[in-house]
């Protein structure tokens, strides 16, 4: 009996040895997840890093049109809180505990220490795991360490532009920068459409701004523009001038068999109006044209020149 007994006992013994030995390569096994998990949270921080530092090649090109581009790292607060306020259970409210990253007054834009985040996130990953957080019974912990460790970084971007920044611009002063931006940043050496770009922009701003850019960057790339503005047809030289027609859209009435017509040229291209010439597009010089579509009209040109009386201010 007591042979049996020793025997017994040895084994139990040896279970309890695997067992201890199962426990400890899980433990490391969770320990080195763990590692790898942080690894690569330090990685997508990283790389946010490196978007910011890969792009400032390009962005410091476009100080030369006035854009001043200050890429910085973020995370978002606000985002981290709405999150993990909505798993956790509220009656201990153990988010609490965390005021340097749960907090509702901090913005996706306030000022953060990497190193607090990552130690903060840390230690509610233990907490989780532990169960010594408190979260909702319909959350598990899995859900509740990916709803942590989501991507809460981006890389945040101060546009600056004639001393305004880009979110305290007017609408047409926002969407001029934007229109840099897009170029600027652009590598692609192909055409580029622009639809009316001059919507929501004073003229003074089109003439100053938007017509010395443009005659810029034709230089670089083809540009098309949509437009209705005499400054930008006329003030940035444009090669060649598309003016386009829809039947039935005006008083003189026209020929042809299509319902759009299109006649093109440069702005030498003059020819005064041939009041017997039914088709609109044959009637008149490309010159004529622009004057009759975004001046009003040679005489309606003439009477603002004589408005504005700028010939006597001369003399």
């Amino acid at each position: 009996m007591l042979n049996d007994s020793i025997a017994s006992d040895k084994k139990l013994l040896t279970e309890i040895d695997q067992l201890n030995k199962i426990k400890k390569e899980k433990t490391e096994a969770i320990v080195k997840c763990k590692d790898e998990i942080f690894k690569m949270y330090d990685n997508v921080y990283l790389e946010y890093q490196k978007i910011i530092t890969d792009l400032k090649e390009r962005t410091t090109e476009l100080e030369k049109d006035g854009l001043k581009i200050e890429g910085i790292s973020q995370f978002n607060f606000a985002k981290l809180y709405k999150h993990i306020y909505a798993i956790s259970d509220g009656r201990k409210a153990h988010y609490n505990n965390y005021p340097e990253i749960f907090n509702e007054q901090k913005k996706a834009t306030s000022n953060f220490d990497y190193r607090v985040i990552k130690s903060n996130v840390e230690k509610i990953f233990e907490e989780i795991f532990n169960g010594n957080y408190s979260i909702l019974p319909r959350i598990d912990k899995k859900e509740a360490i990916k709803t942590l460790l989501d991507d809460y970084f981006f890389d945040y971007w101060k546009i600056t532009y004639k001393n305004d920044q880009l979110g305290e611009m007017s609408t047409g002063k926002a969407s001029f920068v934007i229109l840099m931006l897009i170029i600027g940043l652009s590598k692609s050496k192909s055409p580029i459409l622009i639809d009316q770009p001059e919507d929501n922009l004073d003229n003074r701003s089109i003439t100053q701004d938007l017509v010395f850019y443009l005659k810029n960057k034709k230089l670089e790339r083809q540009i098309i523009v949509v437009t209705h503005n005499a400054n930008i047809v006329v003030n940035t030289d444009a090669e060649n001038i598309i003016v386009a027609n829809q039947k039935g859209q005006n008083d003189t009435e026209s020929y042809s068999e299509f319902l759009f017509d299109y006649v093109n040229g440069a702005i030498e291209n003059t020819s005064a109006l041939n009041t017997t010439e039914k088709d609109l597009l044959k009637s008149m010089g490309i010159r004529e044209h622009i004057a009759d579509i975004v001046e009003g009209g040679r005489d309606a040109f003439i009477l603002r020149e004589k408005k504005y009386r700028f010939e006597k201010v001369l003399n």
